[in-house]
């Protein structure tokens, strides 16, 4: 019997094996065992240094319609800020959706991250 080897992720597996994938949280950095989150969306401020406009275009359109059926099914990355608020780190676009679909909380992601850290 001949055994083929295929590499997916440095994962060896033989022919007929399931093959591993990485997982969302995996591919994003984040450790398996954190878990989202709902946050309140008047808690969560704008991260200062965020280099991408959200823009209310067709896409965004899409991107409510999806939330209004589906809800986030990404969480979004905050950071503890003062006063028991948030700092958007990833997910702008999600977040500004959510407000537009009618949502008053994301699921989220708090990580204590410093500015070089949320910036990478």
């Amino acid at each position: 019997m001949r055994i083929i080897q295929r590499k997916c992720l440095g994962v060896k597996t033989r022919s007929g094996q399931k093959i591993k994938m990485a997982t969302l949280e995996e591919l994003m950095g984040i450790p398996g065992e954190e878990s989202a989150s709902e946050v309140d969306i008047s808690l969560i401020h704008g991260f200062k240094n965020h280099p991408f406009k959200v823009v209310d275009d067709d896409k965004m359109e899409e991107l409510v319609q999806s939330i209004r059926r589906n809800g986030v099914l990404s969480p979004v990355i905050l950071r503890p800020a003062e006063n028991n608020t948030y700092e958007m780190i990833s997910g702008h676009r999600r977040m500004h959706a959510a407000k537009q679909a009618g949502l008053s909380s994301v699921p989220a992601f708090i990580r204590d991250m410093t500015d070089d850290e949320s910036t990478q």
